[in-house]
């Protein structure tokens, strides 16, 4: 039953408009617990027409953690692919910190389908027993 809502939540998640302002709270308010992973990627900002490729840090429902060598700022939507996933998610850079020479992102995902979720779901149960949110 837990997968289930865990499925619903990160749905409706995805489809919450993210405020700006959050970000300046200074706390964690992570609703999905992060699973390391560090796979490359591939980085795609339609907005500013730049392609890069990058690498993940960490993956939850709700988001995942990367770096890469752009500087997008916080707000930018980007499609991110997911070699492990096999398919692309849009997202929204929530976080972002300079690593010279890189920059380090935390993405939230954007409009996720039922069918994206339970997938990212599948992945992470693999990597991590217990429950995926918190």
């Amino acid at each position: 039953m837990r997968g289930l809502f865990e499925i619903i939540k990160a749905h409706r998640q995805s489809r919450e408009q993210w405020d700006p302002q959050l970000a300046n709270l200074g706390q964690d308010r992570r609703v999905f617990l992060r699973v390391s992973l560090q796979v490359p990627c591939q980085l795609n900002n339609p907005m500013f027409g730049l392609e890069s490729s990058g690498r993940t840090v960490d993956l939850s429902l709700g988001g995942v953690g990367l770096v890469g060598p752009v500087n997008w700022p916080i707000g930018s939507r980007i499609r991110i692919g997911l070699e492990v996933l096999t398919f692309v998610v849009d997202g929204i850079v929530v976080f972002r910190r300079e690593e010279s020479p890189q920059f380090r992102y935390g993405i939230k995902f954007q409009h996720l389908g039922y069918f994206q979720v339970f997938k990212i779901r599948r992945f992470l149960k693999k990597q991590h027993n217990g429950s995926l949110s918190r």
